[in-house]
């Protein structure tokens, strides 16, 4: 057998250096670059969303694409207090609560004037086929960390207990179309899953949920 190991090891030393030259990434592989405003419409905690982001990445062959993104929700919602939307009517509060319809005492509830903010960022991998069609298939899947938190417009003070941050994974799968040699819209559809979530009065549903996204990239050698 001791002798059989250095033949085996000088074949196949042999086989590298007689094989044909293959890489995952080719010297003279085509590659370019993008940047690109996202919108996405969605909803959180029930509520709708309106999400404004940003994602760059790098293009190899005019296929795969791999990058970061970051994303914001523009819209303040209302919190939830003590597991409850709370509404003003007529300057007192009232619970949705089917069991509980008379107003409450504003004073016992510490979020009743609090705005619930939502975020992400993460890294990025997609693919577009055949890019060079004008109108061609585009996915992309998000995966980072997000982060939720309560806040006032006049007491911006955050507390341990009013943030949370938490694991995102986002799917979106659409079409993109070719405007010009730099310049591409896509439109896609995504469902975004969160796990983790330990906000207060909220739980992995409310952070989940399908969205409908419109892309608009620059760049080179999409």
């Amino acid at each position: 057998m001791r002798k059989i190991l250095p033949i085996l090891f000088v074949l196949l030393a042999l086989s590298i250096i007689l094989a044909e030259e293959q890489a995952l990434i080719k010297p003279d592989a085509k590659q370019g670059g993008f940047g690109a405003s996202v919108f996405k419409f969605t909803s959180i905690a029930d509520e709708f969303s309106f999400v404004l982001g940003a994602r760059g990445g790098w293009v190899i062959e005019q296929i795969a694409i791999t990058g970061i993104g970051a994303y914001v929700m523009l819209n303040p919602i209302n919190a939830k207090t003590n597991g409850q939307y709370l509404f003003s009517n007529g300057g007192c509060y009232r619970s949705m609560n089917l069991f509980d319809s008379e107003p409450i005492d504003t004073s016992s509830t510490d979020r009743q004037d609090d705005k619930l903010g939502f975020a992400y960022v993460g890294f990025e991998l997609g693919l577009t086929y055949p890019s060079n069609d004008m109108i061609h298939f585009v996915t992309n899947v998000h995966i980072g960390s997000a982060i939720s938190l309560f806040y006032n417009f006049e007491d911006f003070e955050i507390e341990d207990e009013d943030w949370d941050n938490f694991f995102l994974l986002e799917i979106e799968v659409g079409l993109e179309a070719n405007i010009t040699n730099n310049f591409r819209i896509a439109l896609t559809g995504g469902y975004r899953f969160v796990s983790n979530v330990g906000l207060e009065y909220y739980s992995n549903s409310d952070f989940s949920g399908y969205s409908l996204n419109l892309a608009c990239k620059f760049g080179k050698n999409m």
